[in-house]
């Protein structure tokens, strides 16, 4: 009886192998930029009082188009410091109907060309966010992972990679899943 040679099928493999490639990039792309160290060594940008206290606003799932309620507590914890913690239900608990998240940060703002970016300290890292306040309202657009294709390996390098992004893009690339957008104050 013959039988054929054990070869591996080629077509099977090229399609896993891509199929992989592909999950890594949106795994790799699926979150907001970050890096060991802040835009600036020293921040030099000034609390704002304006900003300070919490804030309510609305987390969108871009796949589900489901939305979480969230709150952000800002505060000043020096000078140039404010204190963050934001709350929310970011899981998708079941088996906990009310149960809430919290995350605590630090962040200070940088200014590049005229553009407030906040520099948020968490677990080590710093995640950059686009910084607004308008009409009484704040909002916090993250960087997109992808933002930049260099690697950026010093604090001018990435201030002048984030000042290049918002000179060129008409719609720069935010990480949408963890935009906060048009918060409003929440009356103490």
């Amino acid at each position: 009886m013959y039988l054929p040679e054990n070869k591996p099928n080629q077509p099977f493999t090229v399609l896993f192998t891509f199929c992989t490639a592909i999950s890594i990039m949106i795994l790799l792309c699926g979150c907001p930029y970050h890096t060991s160290f802040p835009i600036e060594k020293t921040p030099q940008v000034e609390v704002n009082q304006s900003y300070l206290g919490t804030w309510k606003g609305k987390l969108i799932d871009e796949n589900s188009g489901n939305t979480k309620a969230v709150k952000a507590k800002i505060s000043k914890a020096d000078d140039f410091n404010y204190t963050v913690v934001i709350t929310g239900k970011f899981q998708n608990i079941t088996y906990k109907k009310n149960a809430e998240d919290t995350i605590y940060t630090s962040m200070f703002m940088s200014l590049i060309n005229n553009k407030q970016i906040a520099n948020v300290l968490f677990d080590n890292r710093v995640f950059f966010a686009d910084f607004s306040y308008q009409n009484n309202q704040i909002s916090f657009l993250p960087l997109a992972e992808n933002f930049t294709s260099f690697f950026v390996k010093t604090d001018a390098e990435l201030k002048n990679r984030i000042a290049y992004h918002f000179k060129t893009r008409l719609h720069p690339l935010y990480d949408e899943s963890f935009c906060l957008r048009s918060m409003t104050k929440i009356v103490d």
